[in-house]
C-alpha cells in the first residue's frame, strides 16, 4: 500500500505536534506554512504545507494541517481551569497556572491567535 507524501507529511506534523516531547505550537504560526522544529538532539523536522484557500478541513481531509487552530483555540481554556482551580482548591495554584500558559504564550493578555508572555501582577 503506498502512501502519498502529503498524507504522509500531513499525519507526522500531527505526530509531533501532539507529542509529548515537543512544545505546542504558538498562537502566532496560525497561518504560517513552513515549521522547523527540533524534537531531539540533532533531530530536526521541517515540513511546508501549501497553503490552502480556506482555514478549514476540506471535503477530502485535512488541507492545511494548521487550520484547525481555528478550531482549538485555547486561550479561553486558561479561563476555565483557573475558576476550576479556585473552585476546587481555593485558588493556591493561581500563579503556578498563569505561569505555565505565560510560558506558552498564553497569559492573561493573548488574545486574537498573539502571544504574550506576560503573569498577572503579584506572580
Amino acid at each position: 500500500m503506498q502512501v502519498s507524501s502529503k498524507f504522509s507529511s500531513v499525519f507526522l506534523a500531527v505526530v509531533c505536534a501532539t507529542s509529548a516531547t515537543a512544545s505546542p505550537f504558538p498562537a502566532s504560526l496560525k497561518h504560517r506554512t513552513l515549521q522547523v522544529r527540533e524534537i531531539g538532539p540533532g533531530l530536526v523536522i521541517e515540513s511546508f504545507h501549501p497553503e490552502s484557500s480556506f482555514e478549514t478541513f476540506g471535503v477530502s481531509g485535512v488541507d492545511h494541517p494548521l487550520s484547525t487552530r481555528d478550531e482549538f483555540d485555547l486561550s479561553h481554556c486558561s479561563h476555565a481551569t483557573l475558576h476550576a482551580d479556585a473552585n476546587r482548591y481555593g485558588g493556591e495554584n493561581y500563579c503556578r497556572l498563569w505561569t505555565a500558559f505565560a510560558s506558552r504564550g498564553l497569559d492573561i493578555y493573548a488574545v486574537n491567535h498573539k502571544n504574550n508572555f506576560d503573569t498577572p501582577a503579584g506572580c
